[in-house]
């Protein structure tokens, strides 16, 4: 297989993704969900679901022939077939694999590829079948249709999902979110949350905490593209723009949104989090 153009790179990850949800469905899924096996290049634990996942990637990248890297959460960087790479992957198996643990339909396979002159990313939720997609310079779509953001830009009255609970420490960087009028949602997976930013299901996705960064590039690379060919912003911690790395060492901390001015909005919430030292607790 020769040198990737845009359109054929989308397809290549969208079979993959037809693949992966085809083979990984209902009971199965879930029972593989609950068995945990070693930790993955990531430091989490890998589970069953999230090792079968991977080999069902791998097969299907080996199968097509074209020299390439991956970069996957569980076995960290590969190089596949022979001769200089045309393509890398960043690819997250399974992103919310504790959801799957627990039966919840909140799961996503993520796949990010680049060539040159291209860049996509898929994100297929493993449980309905919704695939969200994205050719860079050529938009976003949800099932093949184009999508785009809300548009909102305050936070009052916004639709914010968190991907995780947030600790007490957390809590005080983000109080103004609590306390805004509108609707929080916790769901577990910053791919199908910042998907749902990109649809205009949602209008922010956030995840921070104070002590810690937890996000890595497997988590972001495939909903960032699509996020931001669907009008949409994702920003740091500082408010600069997120730029995934590819390796598994680095962190982030995501502020998606559907607007650059919303995306800010969000940041501005744990600037005096940032200046505060942690909190301690006395005995």
């Amino acid at each position: 297989m020769g040198a990737m153009e845009g359109e054929q790179l989308l397809a290549l990850v969208h079979d993959l993704g037809e693949v992966v949800f085809t083979r990984l469905r209902g009971e199965k899924a879930l029972g593989l969900a609950r068995r945990s096996l070693e930790k993955g290049a990531s430091g989490d634990v890998t589970s069953g679901i999230d090792r079968a996942a991977e080999d069902l990637v791998l097969a299907f990248l080996k199968d097509k022939g074209t020299p390439c890297r991956v970069l996957s959460e569980e076995r960290g960087l590969l190089h596949l077939g022979t001769g200089s790479p045309q393509v890398d992957f960043v690819v997250d198996p399974v992103d919310g694999s504790s959801n799957a643990a627990m039966g919840l339909p909140y799961y996503a396979l993520c796949v990010y590829a680049r060539a040159p002159g291209a860049e996509v990313g898929l994100v297929r939720n493993l449980v309905t079948g919704d695939e969200y997609a994205a050719l860079r310079g050529h938009g976003a779509s949800r099932n093949g249709q184009a999508i785009s953001t809300s548009g909102a830009r305050h936070l009052d009255g916004a639709v914010a999902l968190l991907t995780n609970a947030v600790s007490a420490e957390d809590y005080q960087g983000l109080r103004s979110l609590f306390l805004a009028p509108g609707t929080i949602r916790v769901l577990g997976s910053i791919a199908l949350d910042l998907c749902a930013v990109a649809a205009g299901l949602a209008d922010v996705a956030i995840e921070y905490h104070v002590n810690r960064a937890y996000l890595r590039s497997v988590d972001l690379a495939a909903a960032q593209v699509i996020l931001e060919e669907a009008g949409g912003v994702a920003l740091d911690e500082r408010g600069d723009r997120v730029c995934v790395d590819f390796d598994l060492e680095k962190r982030y901390h995501c502020f998606g949104a559907a607007t650059e001015a919303l995306a800010r909005q969000a940041v501005a919430l744990v600037r005096p989090a940032q200046a505060a030292p942690p909190s301690t607790s006395s005995g």
